[in-house]
């Protein structure tokens, strides 16, 4: 069994298959974000198994199992909530039908 499977063994509980997920690319610049404001205090991640669990996100998240989403999904959290207001304001522009993706998350401005 590998670190992040010990770690995060299923508990057999069912997720809504409808929470919104930030695209690959932003979830690259979340990691980004985690690392320098999140993980210098916390240190909880193995930082190089998860950075390349992050990279693999390319092809989007149905690969992920339940545990494993949950994680990315917290880092996510975690990297946003680390930021200030203007700077969320700032990296993700307004969702509109023309700039949307799929899964209603905003479009990171580049």
């Amino acid at each position: 069994m590998g670190y992040l499977a010990f770690l995060l063994r299923s508990t057999s509980g069912s997720a809504p298959q409808n929470v919104p997920h930030p695209s690959p690319s932003q979830m690259l610049f979340l990691w980004q974000i985690y690392l320098d404001n999140v993980d210098p205090f916390t240190k909880v991640v193995h930082l190089s198994a998860v950075s390349k669990l992050v990279r693999e996100l390319r092809g989007g998240y149905q690969a992920l199992t339940p545990n494993l989403e949950a994680l990315v999904l917290a880092i996510a959290f975690a990297a946003v909530m680390s930021l200030e207001d203007q700077e969320v304001s700032k990296v993700f522009s307004p969702c509109d039908t023309a700039k949307c993706p799929a899964s209603g998350a905003p479009e990171l401005r580049h």
